[in-house]
């Protein structure tokens, strides 16, 4: 891929530094890797396109003299002729006008530490200690991280002024390294803390037990407190510096990785980020992506087009992109960093549309991913798909912060997936407001029901009167429009799995589907008998100045399990149906494409990306995508980041029609607005 760099245009923002883009590198150093040429390795952060270096700091290992005695000083210090790496790599990048930042582990301490200290211990629910590679883990709710870590910070802090700190595998160790599942922490801390936030409630052992969705709050109770707490401290200390880390830090913090076993899901690393900026579209979120194919196999580069898809997800959602490798780039050469070399450097040629970077597509997508079901997972990720494939742009958010995202005014229609997780009331009560206000709410499956009575003010169900997951009593049940002319009656069956919900239309409310019971399986002879039951397969009510529409069954689970490309094209057509106008088109774009829209300094930002490369665990190199057309309304001119050049473009009535040749990885458009 070659591509055109501009010069980047000045920044004379006087927020914080990190508001404005910026591109990182981490080099994830091992011990031996002390005594590195710091010069060396600012080269070749400088010719990947980045201009930040996040390096080991300490926690686990000091690559500085500390003098702490909970410290362990890094023996290869000795190396170096200052006996401090810190202190050379801050003074070499600072001479080059490069950002340092300093990665802390407070995860671990040594087996001398941990001796001295047991009571910063984790334990387990059997009394056992976490121990990998001789370090032994520590539990956030106890001393290490509460008093210990703090001073550490100053130390650091009062000897090097570096911009920024990142904390690494800051959290309750449930698994360790080898993935094991060590269950919840029992040690003395964490027995009185969660005594106290549950009022009595007894701590549980691991997932699946009662309580542990309490015991999860505690945890995330325990997290979010610190990150405040540490975001505080270091503002005190270094007052221009930027804490990466959780919700409540500076700046938010992606991973992107794959791993064996996990089931692949290519559009990860921009969901992650959308989920982030829908809600807060100010606050940066770096996305720190890995080199390597997975954490047992560090020194296995991924595939190039797949690092280079974590690149562009990230800055077409409006992320810091970051790269992770391990030791220094002399040290261990990934051959796999070029593609997303190129994407760094075109990030930095145009700092000036990726810095105002926001969201701005209509559709929003509801997930809650850590608390779903399997099912719900399913369900979302189908019609995750659905609108991917039909080239809706939409964004994502949590269903916990939905009240939030719909308050913004940037939102006319909110899909929420039947996740499988308790909704807060005022999540309800938002959505009421937002359809009260225009807006259009879909929800699938038994989303929204507390018993049989719809949550909803403007649901088109009066109640719920049955419900199933049973597969044996959906097995070879449809939904279909039923018109006179077609076989059986019926036109366009789609068959239904997952979940179906029997509802009583309210008064109100239009059904333009309908559920047909199941005809027998087994011999082809006797497999017919399939007839309408008067049940809706979709329902519609206008309340206020909006609509809400009720998918009662599982149709996204049904469109991941079956694979067939109509099931999600029948629910793509409902949500583009329901859509006032569409702010852009685009014409020709195979389904495995995806469309990202937002706005820059009141311009359009398009990003195509390309993903006829995905493969069973992984991306490869893409298939050329030619003759593609944008239309967008309002607009007057157009430009591809990509190359450098304006793009040819026809007028026709008020909008612009653009010509995108031939694109690969992905391409980036900005247009021009006289008024959008």
């Amino acid at each position: 891929m070659t591509i055109t760099r501009a010069a980047a245009e000045p920044h004379t923002d006087t927020e914080p530094w990190w508001r404005s883009p910026f591109r990182m590198y981490q080099t994830n150093l091992r011990e031996v890797d002390a005594g590195m040429d710091v010069d060396a390795v600012v080269d070749a952060i400088q010719d990947y396109g980045a201009n930040a270096w996040l390096l080991n700091g300490g926690g686990i290992l000091s690559f500085y003299p500390t003098e702490l005695p909970f410290q362990t000083r890094n023996p290869f210090l000795k190396e170096r002729e200052s006996g401090d790496f810190v202190g050379d790599a801050l003074a070499a990048a600072k001479a080059r006008h490069m950002r340092v930042l300093a990665r802390m582990d407070f995860s671990k301490v040594s087996a001398r530490v941990a001796s001295e200290h047991p009571d910063w211990l984790f334990v387990g629910p059997d009394g056992s200690k976490q121990i990998y590679n001789g370090l032994v883990s520590v539990c956030p709710s106890a001393g290490y991280y509460q008093q210990a870590a703090f001073e550490v910070l100053t130390e650091f802090a009062t000897r090097y002024a570096v911009d920024g700190f990142f904390f690494n595998w800051f959290s309750f160790n449930e698994v360790d390294y080898s993935r094991a599942y060590r269950g919840v922490c029992h040690c003395s801390s964490c027995l009185a803390g969660f005594k106290e936030f549950s009022e009595g409630a007894e701590l549980p052992s691991g997932r699946g037990d009662p309580g542990y969705e309490q015991w999860r709050r505690y945890a995330d109770s325990v997290i979010s407190d610190l990150t405040g707490r540490f975001r505080q401290h270091i503002h005190e200390l270094l007052p221009e510096a930027g804490l990466i880390l959780g919700e409540r830090a500076d700046i938010v913090f992606h991973e992107a990785n794959s791993a064996l076993g996990r089931e692949f899901w290519p559009h990860a690393t921009s969901e992650a980020v959308s989920i982030s900026k829908a809600v807060r579209p100010n606050v940066p979120v770096l996305v720190n992506s890995a080199v390597f194919v997975d954490m047992p196999y560090r020194y296995a580069p991924i595939q190039p087009e797949h690092f280079a898809h974590y690149t562009i997800q990230a800055i077409a959602r409006g992320a810091i992109p970051s790269a992770y490798t391990m030791g220094t780039p002399q040290a261990t050469p990934y051959t796999n960093m070029a593609l997303a070399a190129d994407i760094m450097r075109m990030h930095r040629a145009h700092e000036d549309v990726y810095g105002a970077l926001r969201p701005a597509a209509d559709i929003l997508l509801a997930a809650e991913l850590r608390l779903a079901t399997e099912s719900g997972v399913q369900e979302y990720r189908g019609l995750h798909e659905a609108l991917q494939r039909a080239h809706l742009p939409f964004d994502v958010a949590p269903l916990s912060a939905i009240a939030d995202a719909t308050r913004s005014g940037r939102y006319v229609l909110a899909v929420i997936p039947d996740l499988g997780v308790a909704v807060e009331d005022s999540t309800v009560d938002a959505l009421d407001a937002f359809v009260q206000a225009g807006g259009t709410v879909i929800t699938t499956g038994g989303a929204f029901f507390d018993g049989d009575r719809p949550r909803l003010t403007g649901s088109p169900a009066l109640r719920r009167t049955a419900w199933t997951k049973a597969e044996s009593e959906l097995r070879n049940s449809y939904v279909a429009n039923i018109e006179p002319g077609y076989a059986d009656g019926y036109r366009r069956l789609t068959p239904v799995a997952g979940s179906y919900h029997y509802i009583e239309p309210h008064p109100d409310a239009e059904t333009k589907l309908i559920y047909l019971s199941q005809a027998p399986y087994g011999p082809p002879e006797l497999c017919h008998g399939t007839f309408p039951v008067d049940y809706a397969g979709w329902a519609e009510r206008a309340v206020g100045a909006g609509r809400v529409v009720l998918v009662p069954w599982g149709v996204g689970e049904t469109a991941r399990a079956f694979g067939t490309g109509g099931i999600g094209t029948w629910f793509a057509e409902i949500v583009a149906g329901l859509l006032p106008e569409r702010r852009i088109e685009v014409r020709n774009l195979p389904e495995s494409a995806e469309v990202i829209i937002g706005e820059s300094a009141g311009r359009l930002v398009v990003h195509l990306l390309n993903f006829t490369g995905v493969r069973h665990n992984s991306i490869g190199p893409e298939v050329p995508i030619r003759g593609v057309e944008v239309l967008v309304h309002g607009a007057t001119s157009a430009m591809s980041l990509v190359s450098g050049s304006a793009l040819e473009a026809v007028r026709d009535d008020g909008s612009l029609i653009v010509a995108v040749p031939e694109f690969g990885l992905f391409e980036a458009l900005i247009f021009e607005a006289g008024e959008m």
